[in-house]
């Protein structure tokens, strides 16, 4: 039986939240750069233009950092199937080397380590399904791939 672990939303935070939010920040940046085109007295000092280019910059590298190498993953009998939406893998669980997820981050986001790389390479990041009041523990998922694992071992 197969069961996607990894959260439906993952799809929206890989292809849409990143860019979307660049171009509302990288938008309201260029409107700092031309005031002209919304002021007629323009900006009085560089710091609001500063302070936006960096919130651009800051942004786009934890998008990076974050969710643009998240993956789709599917448990079956003693398999992962990871897929990045271009390309699918399968991976026993017998490589899997370590599970970790984060706490206090919302999505919350599951790391798995492999002993031999991967397509993907030696770590892959997955989002796991939304639940509420997750806080300072992991993921439920995160307990339940390590026991799998230690099941197929």
């Amino acid at each position: 039986m197969t069961r996607v672990i990894s959260s439906s939303g993952t799809i929206f935070y890989k292809f849409l939240f990143g860019p979307l939010w660049i171009l509302i920040i990288g938008g309201i940046t260029l409107l700092a750069f031309f005031p002209q085109i919304w002021s007629a007295g323009g900006l009085a000092t560089p710091l609001p233009r500063v302070l936006l280019l960096i919130a651009l910059v800051v942004s786009l590298a934890f998008y990076l950092w974050l969710f643009a190498h998240l993956k789709r993953v599917e448990l079956m009998s003693g398999v992962l199937r990871i897929s990045n939406y271009s390309s699918t893998i399968e991976v026993p669980l017998s490589n899997v080397d370590l599970v970790s997820g984060s706490i206090l981050l919302n999505p919350e986001l599951i790391w798995i380590r492999f002993r031999d790389p991967t397509e993907f390479g030696e770590k892959i990041v997955f989002m796991g399904r939304c639940r509420l009041f997750g806080g300072y523990s992991n993921h439920p998922i995160v307990r339940e791939l390590k026991q799998e694992i230690a099941a197929h071992q």
